[in-house]
C-alpha cells in the first residue's frame, strides 16, 4: 500500500503573500529616508534646546565616540614610537551626534521639568562643539611640530 500525496494537497504560496512582500520591499527605502530626515530635524530641535511636550515618549541627544583604527606595529616599524606618540595627540576621537527616542509605560516621574533636562543637553553640546574647535586649531599648531619632529627622527 503506497501513500499518494498529490501536489494540490501541499500548502501553496499565494499571490496574496507575494503581494505583500512585494509591497514591503517597496515601502523600505521609502521609510528608511523618512526616518533619516525626522532624526536629522529632532537632533537639530534638541541641540537648539526646543521643549519636549510632556508624555511617554522622552527624547535625548546620544554622543558616539569613533577612533581611527591603529596600524600601531606597521607605523612604529616605518617612522619610530616617538612619531607614533605625536600622531596619537593630534588626531584626537570623532564624536558623532544621535538622537535617541525613549518609551516609558508611564510618565516619568523624574521629568518633572522637560525644559531643565532639553537645556543641559544643549548646554553640553555647545561646549563639545567649542572643544572641537580648540581641538582642532591646536592640531593645526602642532601639525607643524610634528613634521618637524618626525623629520628630525626619520634624518
Amino acid at each position: 500500500m503506497t501513500t499518494d500525496i498529490r501536489i494540490t494537497d501541499a500548502p501553496r504560496i499565494t499571490q496574496a503573500e507575494l503581494s505583500e512582500i512585494n509591497d514591503l520591499e517597496r515601502e523600505l527605502p521609502l521609510k528608511r529616508l523618512q526616518l533619516a530626515s525626522m532624526k536629522e530635524n529632532l537632533l537639530l530641535m534638541l541641540r537648539a534646546a526646543v521643549p519636549i511636550e510632556p508624555g511617554r515618549f522622552d527624547a535625548e541627544i546620544a554622543k558616539r565616540i569613533g577612533r581611527p583604527v591603529p596600524r600601531r606595529r606597521l607605523l612604529v616599524e616605518r617612522v619610530g614610537q616617538p612619531a607614533v606618540d605625536a600622531m596619537k595627540r593630534v588626531f584626537k576621537a570623532t564624536v558623532w551626534y544621535e538622537a535617541k527616542i525613549r518609551e516609558y509605560a508611564t510618565l516619568p516621574l523624574w521629568n518633572k521639568n522637560s525644559r531643565q533636562n532639553v537645556d543641559s543637553v544643549a548646554t553640553e553640546c555647545q561646549s563639545d562643539r567649542a572643544e572641537e574647535a580648540r581641538l582642532r586649531a591646536r592640531s593645526c599648531l602642532s601639525l607643524g611640530w610634528l613634521l618637524c619632529r618626525y623629520n628630525s627622527c626619520a634624518g
